[in-house]
């Protein structure tokens, strides 16, 4: 067998170390350049289906967590469109699609809003009480409404009342079970002074009939037992339950009326709400359709004489059902984000507090 000296194999090798040598700069330069303009890439372009259409993302600013939702694309797999995703971290604000304020959003200066990118203002309260008004201050900014007031951009409110899939034709409630009430009108309440004044209107009614009061504002109390053990307290003792708003706004109607038309007793509700616009009729009974709290009295004494009369109140319920709490409308809120382009919603807000607040609301005018 032949061997080679060192003397001839040497160049061969310092030839291999060269070109090893320059495989491996190309490739550090290669993938630093490539992990670089990765870093700048749009979280979209990470997070993209496999089909190439992009995720639309949603930031949730100041959001509150009664509404659980949870950040990523969870809420949106059933719906139509659903590329889109939930987040809160501010690191993705300026990538999002579409920005959603609460109302109570801290005060100061607005933040930099990106081209392209929406910002919906939301509201779950009523003015008086939907905090932080500063936003009016930002002019120009905000592209679509979202509250309870029907003409938002985008409604969503406490609940809602629709019709049922299918007819009900036997009788809603066992006419027993409403014969054997006893007591008239009750009320829950822990805010005694509000702006629609209503500690004052039920002070006048109680001169008429007998209203018992629970919670901080009246002397009677519930117990220690859960919510919904009061809740069965109410519809097997009393015949009326006083749903009356702390404000008197526009369209505001909460879930005090909307969670009461769910059970089987009578809401007496006073509010802004155009409640003959919404709810069934004889579903409730509205202070504004009497004259005066003397004549409301008046009605309720008389339909609880009258059974035949007070059973009527219940008939709507084969017709319709109540959806309270309403849920957060995810696939539409969705859907219009991704056809924003091309749908009407290219519009702004010049001063959206106003819009919100603006002779809105109004002071009550059924008490002395």
């Amino acid at each position: 067998m032949r061997h080679c000296k060192f003397s001839q194999v040497r160049p061969l090798i310092n030839i291999c170390v060269i070109v090893t040598a320059c495989i491996c700069t190309y490739l550090t330069i290669h993938f630093a350049t490539v992990s670089h303009k990765l870093k700048y890439l749009p979280q979209h372009e990470f997070d993209s289906p496999p089909d190439g259409r992009r995720k639309t993302f949603i930031y949730l600013e100041s959001f509150p967590s009664f509404y659980e939702l949870k950040m990523g694309s969870k809420h949106f797999v059933d719906c139509p469109v659903n590329l889109c995703e939930f987040t809160d971290t501010p690191n993705d604000f300026d990538k999002s699609d579409a920005v959603i304020f609460y109302t109570h959003h801290k005060s100061g200066p607005p933040p930099v809003k990106q081209p392209n990118q929406i910002w919906i203002y939301f509201a779950v309260e009523s003015p008086i009480h939907s905090g932080n008004s500063e936003l009016g201050k930002w002019t120009n900014s905000f592209n679509w409404t979202m509250t309870y007031r029907y003409d938002s951009d985008m409604r969503f409110g406490y609940g809602k009342v629709v019709p049922k899939l299918k007819f009900q034709n036997d009788s809603v409630i066992d006419k027993t079970t409403l014969s054997k009430k006893k007591k008239l009108v009750a009320w829950f309440v822990s805010n005694c002074y509000t702006q629609s004044k209503r500690n004052e209107f039920v002070t006048e009614l109680q001169k008429k009939i007998k209203v018992d009061i629970y919670g901080k504002c009246g002397t009677l109390t519930c117990g220690k037992d859960s919510n919904d053990n009061c809740l069965k307290m109410l519809e097997d003792d009393y015949k009326f339950y006083l749903s009356f708003e702390n404000s008197l706004c526009k369209d505001y109607i909460s879930e005090k009326a909307l969670h009461m038309l769910k059970r089987n007793i009578v809401p007496v509700v006073r509010g802004g709400a155009n409640y003959s616009a919404i709810l069934p009729k004889k579903s409730v009974i509205q202070t504004s359709d009497f004259n005066s709290v003397s004549e409301l009295a008046d009605y309720l004494v008389f339909l609880d004489n009258n059974p035949k009369e007070y059973e009527k109140y219940f008939e709507w319920k084969k017709y319709y059902d109540v959806i309270e709490p309403e849920p957060f409308p995810v696939c539409d809120l969705c859907q219009r984000i991704r056809n924003s382009c091309s749908s009407n919603f290219q519009k702004q807000y010049e001063n959206v507090d106003n819009w919100w607040r603006k002779d809105i609301c109004w002071e009550p005018n059924d008490i002395k």
